[in-house]
């Protein structure tokens, strides 16, 4: 969804509820509620936000790891590798086991 003049994603866990990865670049978003709608997004990995204005956020990438954990890639930057989230997920069940 590159440079299509975005300006929310407000309602993409309505359209696409699976998604995993989001690419839109040279848009308009601007404001972190972005963050919230790829909460509830539960597979949500990736990322590319670059050319939005939102991007002029020094700390845009921190926001994004403290509201989405399992997050993998901002603007093409790894976090974790990928499968992290699962890798996790399957630590604590066995500590649950245990």
């Amino acid at each position: 969804m590159r440079g299509v003049g975005l300006v929310s994603i407000a309602d993409i866990k309505k359209k696409f509820p699976n998604l995993v990865y989001l690419d839109v670049r040279d848009n308009k978003l601007v404001s972190f509620d972005l963050i919230e709608a790829l909460r509830e997004l539960p597979d949500f990995a990736d990322i590319n936000l670059k050319g939005n204005p939102i991007c002029i956020h020094n700390h845009l990438k921190d926001e994004l790891v403290q509201y989405l954990p399992f997050i993998e890639r901002v603007n093409g930057e790894m976090i974790h590798k990928s499968g992290w989230k699962y890798s996790e997920e399957t630590k604590k069940i066995e500590n649950n086991i245990k």
